[in-house]
């Protein structure tokens, strides 16, 4: 049996503790499961980045995407296209020996991530509230709720709410971000006795509460419907009524589908492999599923929605004269024609509103 006072067993984290000493610790060092967990970062930085980049310039450049609930969209996915900028220097910690980074950058890097992948979960939370307020309430009651004043202060508690959870247990001794030593990787640090139960409360505050929210937000939408189907039917309105009633349905029940269960499966594998301390060897592997997330969300929220669909297509063909309801900032890059010398815009374009079933 090895000693436990070789080098390898000094780098035990908290939970290899779990898994006994009568064998040597689990640490991700294979080179080949490195490479490939690295390059998974990429692929998803590479698409994330391109999906969320494009998503934001669209609502820029069309006032027909500005609508209460593409502001959330919009915050959705710059926390997402921060998110995937930050993955290529996980790319390069897997794929380079020795570790290529400072204690200080490490605590940087996690800490970015841990703030923005669970960001996306809270706006995804703060989009089905948005729906469902839309869609079961009156429209005096939305604008009512939906004021600029809430929305900003919705808008700044998707960030401090993430900021507070991820940053609070640390300064009280649970938990730490930084480098871990089994995983050779900026994450949870594995020098904190305490992290497992940091990890809990994570994933009960953000990841486990949004989706509990997401899901009873969607279901509620997909009863209103149901129920108002049925109002209709008693009361025996305009065949035509009904069934744009039940293409209504059908629309929600869809995104009902696609939005939860594409979060469930993104976030499963994370939770269970930490969950079971027998399967935490696959744990990196686990938050690469939670990453893609990160992907999925430009194709639910953009490519799904017709307007979305068609101010794409418009941009990738660099077709911007074609865009419908032009931005005031784009009409003002267009009518400065390629001719002329560019200078840096600083043209500020008011955001209205407009609402809508985005």
């Amino acid at each position: 049996m090895e000693n436990i006072s070789t080098p390898m067993a000094t780098s035990i984290t908290s939970d290899d503790s779990l898994q006994g000493q009568t064998s040597p610790p689990f640490r991700f060092d294979d080179p080949t499961h490195r490479l490939l967990v690295g390059l998974a970062y990429l692929l998803i930085a590479v698409i994330g980045a391109i999906g969320n980049s494009l998503l934001i310039f669209a609502v820029m450049l069309s006032r027909k995407l500005h609508t209460t609930t593409n502001i959330f969209v919009v915050n959705l996915a710059i926390s997402d296209l921060i998110g995937c900028l930050m993955l290529p220097f996980l790319t390069v910690i897997f794929v380079s020996e020795p570790f290529p980074y400072s204690d200080s950058f490490c605590q940087v890097v996690s800490g970015v991530l841990y703030i923005m992948f669970p960001a996306s979960v809270v706006n995804l939370m703060l989009i089905a509230i948005n729906r469902y307020t839309l869609i079961t309430k009156t429209q005096r009651t939305f604008h009512k709720i939906y004021t600029k004043r809430n929305i900003s202060i919705m808008i700044i508690f998707s960030w401090l709410y993430v900021i507070l959870v991820i940053f609070v247990p640390p300064a009280f001794g649970v938990g730490a971000l930084g480098y871990n030593k089994r995983y050779q990787s900026c994450t949870i640090s594995s020098d904190n006795p305490l992290t497992i139960y940091y990890v809990a409360l994570r994933l009960a505050l953000l990841p486990v509460a949004g989706l509990v929210i997401t899901t009873m937000c969607y279901i509620k939408i997909f009863l209103f419907v149901c129920k108002a189907t049925s109002d209709i039917k008693q009361r025996k309105i305009s065949s035509s009524s009904l069934e744009q009633v039940r293409k209504r349905q059908l629309r929600v029940t869809k995104n009902l589908f696609l939005i939860v269960c594409c979060y469930v499966l993104c976030i499963t594998p994370y939770v269970v492999v930490y969950s079971i301390s027998a399967a935490r060897n696959l744990l990196p592997w686990g938050s690469v599923f939670y990453s893609v997330n990160s992907c999925l969300n430009p194709i639910i929220y953009g490519l799904w929605h017709p307007n979305f669909n068609e101010i794409f297509k418009h941009i990738l063909k660099c077709q911007f004269n074609e865009i419908p309801q032009k931005s005031k900032l784009l009409s003002w890059v267009l009518k400065s024609g390629p001719g002329k010398q560019r200078a840096v815009i600083t043209h500020k374009e008011p955001f209205t509103i407009t609402t809508g079933s985005c």
